[in-house]
């Protein structure tokens, strides 16, 4: 196996990162945070409401996993639907049905996770309390 990637090489770059960074940037990595957000017009107008409107009718005592968990099962069966009608995967014997499926599930996938990063942040514990 050799040494472990990540010591640091004569010349004080970490190998880990190859030659692109250096040991101590990759120390600086160590403690990045990621802030990340959505500007985008369709996430402000449409679905950031809609997801608002839909948390209010998830139960208290669901956890947020559970919500994920659900668009993925959906998700899922649609792939294994498509595995069954197109073994090889070329399409062409696909039902239109099941594409217009595999679209929603995808879109319910988008949107339970969206829920679940809300109810995750508490944004109903207003209501609750």
């Amino acid at each position: 196996m050799g040494e472990p990637r990540h010591r640091p090489s004569r010349i004080g770059k970490s190998t880990y990162f190859g030659q692109y960074i250096t040991h101590e940037g990759a120390e600086r990595l160590l403690h990045y945070k990621y802030h990340g957000g959505d500007h985008s017009i369709v996430y402000k107008q449409i679905l950031t409401p809609m997801n608002d409107y839909l948390i209010q009718y998830v139960p208290l005592w669901v956890a947020p996993n559970v919500i994920t968990l659900t668009g993925l099962i959906f998700v899922s069966l649609t792939h294994i639907a498509m595995a069954y009608y197109s073994p090889s995967m070329e399409g062409d014997q696909v039902p239109s049905w099941l594409l217009w499926a595999s679209a929603l599930a995808l879109f319910t996938y988008q949107v339970s996770a969206a829920v679940h990063i809300a109810k995750d942040r508490g944004k109903r514990a207003v209501d609750a309390g």
